[in-house]
């Protein structure tokens, strides 16, 4: 049992000088734009979430109330993870926005897979789609899609960035989640474009792999 105790110790030793790492990203970003200017990606799974209580701690800390908050909302959520967020939502005070693309939403009348047609867009989606060359008629209203991934997530993104006046945005990602990643910084700037907003991207949690993450959330629980 001292054996076991010990180990626990240790990896929890381990776990904390994780997270410092982290919070020191958190306190650079801090250092390169006011609190205003930043915002952060949550998903109500378990990397976002352990981004959102690095940064909760970091605030904390300045005596600063949560950043603004966004949540990508695809039209088919699951109710567990609803439930898990608006929870958490109440408990952190997290001042949220869920950012959903209501156009292409009703254009689809609300149905996983229906067509949208794109006659029935707005002017915004009309842009962004010839922004990214599509000149079909139609498309499936599905999140996974090229078209439906720009549309449901990158659009909403962007123009949360816009509303808000970002400049810094932080992403819970990680180093070991897919080869694409290893040569994330934890800082990457973006150049403003058309329909873009200029904005750098914040990843305090590139250097937990898995097991780091759920550890963590062991020995913090």
């Amino acid at each position: 049992m001292a054996i076991d105790k010990e180990s626990s110790e240790k990896r929890k030793r381990q776990c904390s000088k994780l997270v410092e790492i982290s919070k020191g990203v958190v306190r650079q970003a801090f250092d390169r734009f006011k609190p205003e200017e930043l915002g952060t990606t949550w998903t109500g799974g378990k990397d976002s979430g352990l981004t959102l209580w690095i940064i909760r701690q970091v605030c904390q800390e300045k005596g600063l109330p949560l950043l603004k908050t966004m949540i990508i909302g695809e039209g088919d959520e699951f109710e567990e993870i609803e439930q898990f967020v608006e929870r958490i939502k109440k408990d952190w005070n997290v001042p949220l926005e869920i950012c959903r693309n209501e156009d292409v939403l009703k254009a689809a009348h609300y149905t996983l897979n229906a067509p949208v047609k794109v006659k029935d867009l707005n002017e915004r989606n009309h842009a962004e789609l010839k922004r990214i060359g599509f000149d079909g008629e139609e498309f499936p209203f599905e999140a996974e899609s090229y078209v439906g991934n720009h549309l449901m997530k990158t659009v909403v993104f962007n123009e949360f960035l816009e509303r808000n006046k970002i400049k810094g945005i932080f992403q819970g990602l990680r180093w070991d989640e897919h080869p694409a990643r290893f040569n994330d910084d934890y800082f990457e700037h973006k150049e403003g474009s058309y329909l873009v907003p200029e904005h750098t991207r914040i990843r305090p949690i590139l250097h937990f792999t898995e097991k780091d993450l759920w550890d963590t959330y062991a020995e913090f629980k």
